[in-house]
């Protein structure tokens, strides 16, 4: 599994059941799982940028190493069709505090860890259940508080 443009892998290549809807490459429903692997990128910023994806992602944290960045094992969250998501502002300045030589080496994500996802290009609508549970974390949008554009037209 690798790169093969830059940044980290597409998730796609994860994909191990998928249910497709048309022929423009979208599905009624992909399944992906996130095991430990390497991740190996020269000159680029390993982790997801904050993106937007044409389809609804349900995020799952099935068993991991450490906290992650707030995402704990046993939490599912859900990033809706075109809402920007990404990495926690802590997980995005950590990488982007370390020294090149450190951040150049290719670093294995760990076993230990395992993630999976449910997408699909098809609308959702949650229950009142699901709106409504204590067991919904209202402090969630703080892991991306603080975010900061980082973007200059002047660097190639």
């Amino acid at each position: 599994m690798g790169s093969v443009t830059f940044d980290h892998p597409d998730p796609s290549i994860l994909t191990v059941l998928t249910a497709p809807l048309d022929d423009h490459g979208r599905a009624i429903a992909d399944f992906v799982v996130f095991p430990g692997r390497w991740e190996v990128a020269e000159h680029s910023f390993r982790p997801p940028y904050m993106h937007r994806n044409a389809a609804t992602e349900i995020n799952a944290v099935v068993r991991t190493p450490s906290d992650e960045g707030g995402y704990v094992a046993g939490c599912t969250f859900v990033s809706p069709l075109l809402t920007a998501h990404g990495v926690s502002t802590h997980t995005y300045d950590e990488v982007l505090s370390l020294p090149s030589e450190i951040a150049e080496k290719p670093r294995r994500m760990p076993d230990e860890s395992l993630w999976v996802m449910f997408e699909s290009a098809l609308p959702f609508q949650s229950t009142a259940w699901a709106r409504e549970t204590p067991l919904v974390d209202t402090d969630f949008h703080k892991l991306f508080e603080g975010m900061r554009n980082r973007f200059d037209p002047t660097r190639p």
